[in-house]
């Protein structure tokens, strides 16, 4: 049984390349279309299956006098914590009824022109705005609630569903605790939402000289803006490797000052590619790539004022920092390393700074002999040739645990926040023998 099925998607698609002095001197370019993104295989997986898991908090016995580890189990702290029964869901409560799918619009114009015999320019502008984006809601107190307030008093609902941030969500619910669906329209202002957006805007400015069998060159610059409320399939900030659903809008809060510059964000990229015949078997081949830094943000807690003031205090029960509310500093610090009375404040997304310009130079040298009738290629290839070594991700988690930022007496930061996640690859070569035939 489907959980999610469009029918009859239009993506329309229209390009156009002008000869405008009629010498193929001067080209104009355009193209405009639309574009569907399916629904990722972790989504597909997750919200279709029963999931058991749960989460045990225990006390230790000691510390390890060298890298101060918790060692020795004590008894259990607290009751646990099931985010997952195992129950399978029914197929027709996973999904809003009305779910628009995921789809993007990009528009590109730009000009060619041939500036000698042997060397083009060229300048285009890039444009991409996403119109639905889809992602899991998990306020089961927010829904029940809703369902409670508006004719169905033994409304309950529990797990996660598929939508359209800040569009209404029109879903089946069961109506009287024993399995009874119904279909309800919750509207987008009672969820409080931010709705699912993301644009990219670049110009790039294209300079080259076609291979003449001697050598050829091409080089570039991007100026680029990517912003939004959501990078996509992956939360990057947060190390999210497998491209599904994100926790970016489970819950209304943790999309609070969610809107600014994306991960992906780099506002300067210059990139060259070149290659020269030092003789006939002979080949030198260079790729060069500089960017600027992607942008910070600070990651923490939902404060426990704003989850009640938001109307819904399922937040709370978050293990994970997952919002853009982190401490901010301010307050005494204890001889244990605890900060008291320290408030958490809301950071905008990418505001924090950025990680430092990286840039790489990559070699390849090739020997093509004619002894094997240049069927025979031989070649080198050197990546990170000067082995940089730039930091390229950074912990952007600023809150150390959940009972740092609701209320508790004490208060705790996170000594990795900022300091390096990841760095770039270091110098590495790959031997490369082929034949043609």
């Amino acid at each position: 049984m489907s959980f999610v099925k469009q029918d009859n998607l239009l993506a329309p698609r229209l390009g156009f390349s002008l000869d405008v002095d009629g010498d193929s001197s001067t080209k104009v370019f355009g193209t405009a279309g639309r574009y569907y993104i399916p629904v990722a295989s972790n989504t597909n997986i997750r919200m279709t299956r029963g999931e058991l898991f749960t989460q045990n908090y225990y006390s230790y016995t000691g510390k390890d006098p060298v890298t101060g580890a918790p060692t020795g189990m004590g008894p259990a702290i607290g009751t646990p914590q099931v985010v997952g029964d195992g129950t399978l869901p029914n197929p027709g409560t996973v999904a809003d009824i009305n779910l628009k799918p995921m789809n993007q619009d990009e528009f590109i114009l730009g000009i060619q022109k041939a500036l000698t015999p042997t060397w083009t320019g060229g300048i285009k502008g890039i444009y991409r705005k996403i119109n639905s984006g889809m992602d899991d809601f998990c306020d089961e107190h927010r829904i029940t609630q809703y369902a409670n307030e508006n004719g169905y008093p033994d409304a309950t609902w529990t797990g996660c569903i598929l939508m359209n941030p800040g569009r209404d969500l029109t879903m089946n619910i069961d109506s009287d605790g024993a399995g009874t669906l119904k279909k309800i329209t919750i509207p987008a202002s009672y969820l409080g939402l931010t709705p699912y957006t993301r644009t990219y805007k670049a110009v790039e400015f294209s300079l080259g000289h076609p291979f003449d069998g001697v050598w050829g060159l091409s080089a570039s610059y991007t100026w680029s803006r990517s912003r939004g409320s959501a990078e996509g399939y992956v939360q990057s900030t947060l190390q999210q490797e497998d491209a599904g659903v994100t926790q970016d809008f489970d819950f209304a809060t943790l999309a609070d000052g969610a809107v600014g510059y994306l991960p992906n964000d780099r506002t300067h990229v210059f990139k060259m590619f070149g290659n020269y015949m030092v003789t006939d078997e002979w080949r030198i081949g260079g790729n060069m790539i500089v960017s600027s830094g992607r942008p910070l943000s600070c990651i923490g807690f939902v404060p426990e004022s704003v989850a009640e003031a938001s109307g819904s205090t399922d937040v709370l029960n978050y293990t994970s920092a997952s919002s853009y509310y982190c401490l901010n500093g301010s307050g005494e610090l204890t001889t244990d390393g605890l900060i008291t009375q320290t408030p958490a404040s809301l950071v905008p997304r990418g505001t924090v700074g950025r990680t430092s310009w990286t840039g790489q130079v990559d070699l390849s040298i090739a020997y093509i002999p004619k002894w094997a009738d240049k069927k025979l290629t031989l070649q080198v290839d050197i990546f990170n040739l000067f082995n940089s070594q730039k930091p390229i991700r950074l912990d952007e988690v600023r809150d150390f645990s959940r009972g740092t930022s609701n209320g508790s007496e004490n208060f705790q930061q996170s000594a990795n926040y900022l300091r390096p996640l990841e760095f770039q690859s270091p110098r590495s070569v790959r031997l490369t023998a082929r034949y043609d035939f």
